[in-house]
C-alpha cells in the first residue's frame, strides 16, 4: 500500500523472522518517510504547507509564524493601526478596539494620560512620585528655597550643616551653642579697621637717616577712599647748650618712595628742660586705589610752671600726593634724620598704625 500520511496515520503489520520481504514492505516505508519530509520541509523552505515555512517564515500568517488577533480572539476589533495606539474596551460593541489613548489627558481635576517630566530610570517600568513622597518639598519648603538674597544657582549656593561650626573653625559660619558664642579671632579679617603697634625708638646721635619703624601692609586693605594713619608720641630734650638748634627731619615712605617730609626743631631750654608732643601722618586714597593725598602734623611743647606751655615748636607741611598701588603689598616706613646729631635728643614712644578700609 502507499502511505495515507498526512491525511491519516498509517498502520503497519508486524512481521516475524522467516517471512518473505516483499517490495511493497520497503516501498510503503519509503512513501511514509517521503510524506514526512514533505510535511516538515527543508531548511528555510518556501513551501507554504511545510512546517519549516510555517514556523520560521515571517510571511506565514494564520496559522504559522504570526497570528492576528482577529483570527483567534472574537472580541477584538482592530482597524487602521497607528503608532502609539493601545487597546481599550468598548462597552457598546463589547469589543476591544484600538485607540489613540486609553484615557483622557490628565488635568488638575481629571486623572488621565500624562508625560514624564524626565526620562525614567527604567523605560519599561517608569515610576511616578506621589505628592506625599517625603522627597518632594512641601509648599513652605519650596517657598524657602527661593532664598533671601539673590537667586539660588551654581554660584549662589545654599548653606549646609557642614558650613557652620560651634568652634569657630576656619572658613565656617559661627553657630551659637546655648547662650554662648565661641571665641573669635579677627586676625585674618580684612576690609575693616585694623591697628598695628610699633615699638619706641630714640633718634641716634648722628646725622644719618635712621628708621623709626618699618612694616609691610597687605594689598587690598584700603578701598578707593580708605585711609592709613600713623600716630606716635614724642619726647625731647634737654638741649645741651640751651640754643635749641637741633632739627629733626621726618620722612614717611610708602612702597619705597618718600611721600611726605616733616621738619621739627628742638626747643630752646635751659639745658635741663624736656619737652613732649606727637607726630601724625595720614595717607588717604583719592577716589582710586592708586592715588593718594598725604599729610602730616608734628608738635613739641615745653612746659612751664603750673603746667603752662611756655614754648611750642610744630610742623605742618603742605599736603602731597602719591600714586602707590594699595591693592598690592607695600612697605610702610618712618625715618628720622638729625641736622646736628649731638645737640638735644628725641625719642619716639610706641605708636600705632591704623588702616581704615572705609
Amino acid at each position: 500500500m502507499t502511505t495515507n500520511y498526512p491525511t491519516t496515520i498509517d498502520t503497519y503489520t508486524t512481521h516475524s523472522n522467516g517471512e518473505s520481504i516483499e517490495a511493497s514492505h520497503v516501498n510503503n516505508l519509503q512513501d511514509a518517510v517521503s510524506a514526512l519530509e514533505t510535511k516538515i520541509g527543508i531548511d528555510n523552505s518556501a513551501v507554504t504547507t511545510a512546517l519549516d515555512y510555517k514556523i520560521k517564515s515571517t510571511s506565514s500568517i494564520d496559522p504559522g509564524h504570526k497570528h492576528t488577533l482577529a483570527g483567534s480572539i472574537s472580541d477584538v476589533l482592530i482597524s487602521g493601526l497607528t503608532d502609539g495606539e493601545v487597546l481599550t474596551y468598548n462597552l457598546a460593541s463589547s469589543k476591544w478596539i484600538n485607540s489613540s489613548t486609553s484615557a483622557p489627558d490628565a488635568s488638575t481635576t481629571v486623572k488621565g494620560v500624562t508625560k514624564m517630566s524626565v526620562a525614567p530610570a527604567s523605560a519599561s517600568s517608569p515610576i511616578s512620585v506621589g505628592d506625599n513622597d517625603p522627597r518632594v518639598p512641601t509648599q513652605d519648603e519650596n517657598d524657602a528655597l527661593t532664598g533671601t538674597s539673590g537667586t539660588p544657582s551654581s554660584t549662589n549656593k545654599f548653606v549646609t550643616n557642614d558650613d557652620v561650626s560651634s568652634a569657630a573653625g576656619s572658613g565656617k559660619i559661627v553657630r551659637a551653642t546655648g547662650t554662648a558664642l565661641p571665641a573669635l579671632s579677627g586676625e585674618n579679617l580684612t576690609k575693616i579697621q585694623s591697628i598695628e603697634r610699633f615699638a619706641g625708638y630714640t633718634a641716634a646721635s648722628n646725622t644719618s637717616e635712621n628708621t623709626v619703624f618699618t612694616t609691610t601692609l597687605a594689598g587690598g586693605l584700603l578701598s578707593t577712599t580708605g585711609m592709613i594713619r600713623i600716630t606716635t608720641p614724642i619726647v625731647g630734650g634737654p638741649d645741651n647748650n640751651g640754643s635749641g638748634n637741633e632739627t629733626y627731619t621726618l620722612r614717611l615712605k610708602y612702597g619705597g618712595s618718600t611721600i611726605q617730609t616733616s621738619t621739627i626743631s628742638s626747643i630752646k631750654g635751659n639745658g635741663t628742660s624736656t619737652y613732649s608732643g606727637f607726630v601724625e601722618f595720614w595717607i588717604i586714597n583719592n577716589a582710586a586705589t592708586n592715588s593718594q593725598n598725604v599729610g602730616s602734623y608734628s608738635s613739641l611743647a615745653l612746659g612751664g610752671a603750673m603746667n603752662t606751655v611756655v614754648y611750642m615748636s610744630y610742623s605742618n607741611p603742605a599736603d602731597t600726593t602719591s600714586a602707590i598701588d594699595t591693592t598690592s603689598s607695600q612697605t610702610l616706613a618712618l625715618t628720622v634724620q638729625r641736622a646736628d646729631g649731638t645737640n638735644s635728643s628725641l625719642a619716639f614712644r610706641q605708636g600705632i598704625i591704623e588702616t581704615i578700609y572705609k
